[in-house]
């Protein structure tokens, strides 16, 4: 049986996923008909990076969960995605802070309430999956643990 913590970490990745791709799409094509605006292709490969996490993520979920050890290139990947995630925590903090910098500028304030709450959204979203990428290999390494002592002490039980 899975923690509710691994299963809320699955839910997130597809949202950030879905999220993620959409908004990346919208910004790319921000950054090409406005010609390349820095901001809107930078914020987009910030999204680019955070689809890669979820990916990455998701696939190392399916490759080793509930009790598989995370070895060789699953480590690898799980490494790259946690500083993807890094990366695109980083700079969706940096946006949100440069918005609230230029909040008086801002002519519509409801509008920009409304992004403020995604963004932080996607901060508390990111910094959720950035803690479980810290602690999965710890949990993976404890669970896989228990069920090899659980597999042994079966063996010595049946006679």
């Amino acid at each position: 049986m899975i923690p509710i913590k691994w299963k809320i970490y699955r839910i997130i990745n597809y949202l950030l996923l879905i999220s993620g791709a959409l908004l990346f799409l919208r910004f790319f094509q921000l950054s090409i008909g406005y010609s390349y605006q820095v901001f809107a292709l930078l914020t987009s490969l910030i999204f680019f990076s955070m689809v890669l996490q979820s990916l990455i993520n998701l696939m190392v979920m399916v490759k080793t969960f509930p009790d598989k050890i995370l070895t060789g290139a699953k480590n690898r990947w799980h490494i790259i995605a946690t500083i993807l995630n890094f990366i695109s925590l980083a700079g969706i903090t940096y946006d949100c802070s440069s918005l609230l910098s230029e909040m008086a500028e801002f002519p519509d304030e409801k509008a920009l309430i409304i992004l403020l709450l995604i963004m932080i959204a996607f901060i508390l979203s990111l910094l959720f999956v950035f803690i479980c990428q810290l602690t999965l290999k710890r949990y993976l390494h404890r669970t896989n643990l228990t069920v090899m002592r659980s597999m042994i002490d079966s063996i010595g039980s049946e006679e």
